[in-house]
């Protein structure tokens, strides 16, 4: 199976385009920082018939959090947020799969209730809507030449050989048959539950586990819905 490598100058490049788009927020408004990473479990959805498989990603991301009441905050930012998955090509084709990586840059705004804090521990419920650009978009499947066998059916249809290797390469490829399907944007909605400890007067350690569903397919034909469940942990800074 090929593993995704996501470079060090494609995170740099995702961060650099995120701290510009959060300077750009009113100075006035910002009370909090925060700098996050962890590892998420992303896959997409599949026609009824197809299985599909999860993969494990890399999450980074930037926020700024502006507190609107004592319990209500809204938590503006961006992350880079890969969705990778491994699905069949078709209904019984279990040895022939398509190993899929969509790079995003994601950025959304979530509300945060936090209903009370104890000692300065702060456990609160996250919801709200993203929207994700695609970076780039790759496919891999195996050079079946003449089109991939068939499923197996006893007394029809003789085993198919092993899967050839696959080859990484470009959704647009033509043998990947996905032409320009690939959306450039995605949109959906995010929730879960977040903890922030009090590490000094104006620094915090948070831990969340977000769990990310795509409302729009990104294909034109209506196949792939992203589903993503993410841990991130960091510091948030009061800024103001």
């Amino acid at each position: 199976m090929i593993q995704r490598v996501t470079s060090g100058d494609e995170i740099m490049r995702s961060m650099v385009f995120l701290v510009l788009m959060l300077l750009a927020t009113p100075a006035a408004a910002q009370t909090t920082l925060g700098v996050r990473g962890g590892i998420g479990v992303s896959t997409v959805t599949m026609p009824e018939g197809y299985d599909t498989d999860t993969r494990m990603v890399a999450i980074v991301g930037l926020d700024v959090g502006i507190q609107l009441s004592d319990a209500f905050s809204l938590r503006v930012g961006g992350s880079y947020s890969p969705i990778e998955a491994d699905g069949e090509i078709g209904p019984g084709y279990e040895d022939h799969t398509l190993p899929l990586w969509v790079d995003y840059v994601q950025f959304s705004a979530l509300g945060r209730w936090t209903p009370t804090a104890r000692d300065g521990w702060a456990v609160g419920v996250v919801f709200g809507p993203w929207t994700a650009f695609k970076r780039s978009c790759h496919a891999a499947t195996g050079n079946c030449s003449g089109g991939c066998p068939l499923p197996v059916i006893p007394g029809f249809i003789p085993p198919p050989p092993p899967a050839p290797e696959r080859v990484r390469t470009a959704c647009d490829h033509p043998t990947l048959g996905l032409g320009t399907n690939v959306k450039s944007i995605n949109l959906g909605l995010s929730a879960g539950v977040g903890i922030e400890v009090p590490l000094s007067d104006r620094v915090r350690f948070a831990l969340d586990a977000l769990y990310s569903f795509g409302l729009t397919a990104i294909r034109d034909d209506g196949f792939w819905k992203t589903r993503h469940l993410g841990f991130q942990a960091g510091p948030v800074f009061l800024i103001g």
